[in-house]
């Protein structure tokens, strides 16, 4: 009887595996959610479906935009970071979670440490902008600028924390000026501040400005604050470093997954996203829109992380920017 107990418990165990891996089926199964924490129509959003489509078509379930903005884009990482490891909640997001966590240690999770690096899907350069009638064109300018005006000249940011505001810090830094950041709630409010007149320098990702503004003659190009220039942007926009300052930036772009996400479904989305950012059709959407689109894999990107936040944490501590805590 202990024996017939035993084997049938033992096939009863068998059967009820059995069963949850046809419930489960192969992956996915069901839609994937992508969280982004910006609203619709910005950067990230629209890069997020632009490379959502293409990957919902290439694992064969589709890939779902979810917005989630608010904090200065750490909401949407904290909401990835306690979804379920089970492939089905990712999270895009651009570099400036790295700087966040550098400036603000109260958060409750370290985005480099507790978001599993999937790919990096594409890196810009930013673009540092002037309004149209500020009295200076170059970055030599606008540094002359600071140093003879009598208070601190003011520059627009998406946000306290982003890159684009350490970007301009450090870049004050290097040219031994002063700069007075002035934060807004997003990139369109930002370059739209300094269109009007309101702020007279601002930073920002190119389709923020480019075409619209620039092309309206209402801000003006200074320099790209990466070395390397996209091949959709104009060749007569000088860099930081070409104008004298030796700063070298690009704003990425990337895939992170909740932690203890199985390695197999990680490799899985992996592969599918070196699909999506080599097919043609993917890469001109994102050319249209103003974005470069890059591959790194999951082991190159997380390589690339952790020297990208070696940076930002040298360049904070010597610029002493500091955000509300």
């Amino acid at each position: 009887m202990r024996r017939a107990a035993i084997a049938f418990t033992l096939v009863f165990a068998t059967l009820l595996a059995a069963a949850g891996l046809a419930q489960a089926g192969p992956y996915p199964s069901r839609p994937i959610r992508m969280i982004v924490g910006f609203p619709p129509g910005g950067v990230v959003d629209v890069a997020a479906r632009i490379v959502g489509d293409r990957l919902g078509i290439l694992l064969g379930q589709p890939v779902i935009v979810e917005n989630r903005p608010g904090a200065s884009g750490t909401l949407d990482a904290g909401i990835a970071v306690r979804a379920a490891p089970d492939g089905y909640t990712l999270f895009l997001c651009p570099g400036d979670l790295i700087t966040l966590a550098a400036l603000k240690p109260h958060m409750d999770f370290d985005p480099g440490a507790h978001l599993l690096p999937v790919a990096m899907i594409s890196s810009n350069p930013l673009v540092v902008v002037a309004n149209a009638q500020a009295p200076f064109n170059s970055i030599k300018q606008m540094l002359d600028a600071a140093r003879t005006s009598p208070r601190a000249l003011e520059y627009a940011t998406p946000g306290p924390g982003t890159e684009n505001h350490v970007v301009a810090e450090w870049m004050a830094t290097a040219a031994q000026v002063k700069l007075l950041h002035v934060p807004y709630s997003g990139g369109a409010a930002a370059s739209n501040g300094v269109a009007a007149g309101f702020v007279p320098l601002g930073i920002f990702s190119p389709p923020v400005v480019y075409p619209a503004l620039i092309d309206a003659g209402k801000v003006k190009v200074l320099a790209l604050t990466g070395k390397n220039r996209p091949p959709f942007l104009p060749a007569s926009w000088p860099t930081l470093i070409e104008s004298g300052v030796p700063v070298d930036v690009t704003n990425w772009l990337g895939v992170f997954a909740p932690p203890a996400t199985p390695d197999e479904i990680l490799t899985r989305i992996d592969a599918a996203l070196a699909q999506v950012v080599q097919d043609a059709t993917v890469r001109k959407r994102m050319n249209d829109f103003g974005v470069a689109p890059i591959y790194l894999g999951s082991a190159a990107f997380a390589a690339f992380i952790h020297a990208d936040a070696a940076v930002y944490a040298r360049i904070i501590r010597e610029t002493g920017i500091q955000i509300e805590r």
